[in-house]
């Protein structure tokens, strides 16, 4: 079994937000053909929103950003997933728009893994989506540019990106 969760902030206010490309990936995986007619919605015994198919757990928590440890952890627990079966997506500034790095590191700052790494340890696996697309000379500070809405054209930038990403996970965890 594995679980796939998708980091960002519920609310209908931060749906378009830089932080909530977790949450963009979910949804892209889960809109695939095959995937979205075997997508089979679970109840909210993981806090958050959660589909099964087939060997993988999909989890959007419904959690902030700051406490999804917790959602993941319980996810884990219900399931019975090891936490080097769990693979979270995020978003990260030190990866420029348009790219992404798989691995165990994951950036040294951001709130989502650290309460994630605080609850169940550092052993899982770290999809980091580059959300990077500041100007350098108008270089506003990371907090408030990860509450931000992604332009027209940066969430145009990600379909590749989700897409690469997919086709990596899609032959180890289904």
């Amino acid at each position: 079994m594995y679980l796939l969760v998708g980091l960002g902030n519920p609310g209908s206010e931060y749906a378009s937000n830089r932080h909530n490309v977790g949450f963009h990936f979910v949804d892209f995986v889960l809109s695939q053909p095959g995937i979205a007619e075997k997508a089979k919605k679970l109840g909210n015994s993981c806090n958050g929103e959660a589909f099964r198919v087939g060997n993988t757990v999909f989890l959007k928590p419904d959690t902030f950003m700051n406490r999804s440890g917790h959602a993941v952890a319980k996810a884990m627990r219900y399931f019975k997933i090891r936490p080097d079966r769990v693979f979270v997506a995020l978003d990260d500034l030190d990866i420029p728009l348009g790219m992404s790095k798989v691995t165990f590191k994951g950036p040294k700052i951001h709130n989502g893994l650290s309460s994630i790494r605080d609850t169940i340890g550092d052993a899982f696996m770290k999809i980091r989506i580059g959300i990077e697309n500041r100007p350098s000379e108008f270089r506003i500070p990371g907090e408030s540019y990860v509450l931000q809405n992604f332009t027209a054209e940066e969430r145009k930038a990600l379909e590749p990106v989700f897409a690469k990403l997919w086709a990596q996970l899609s032959r180890a965890i289904l």
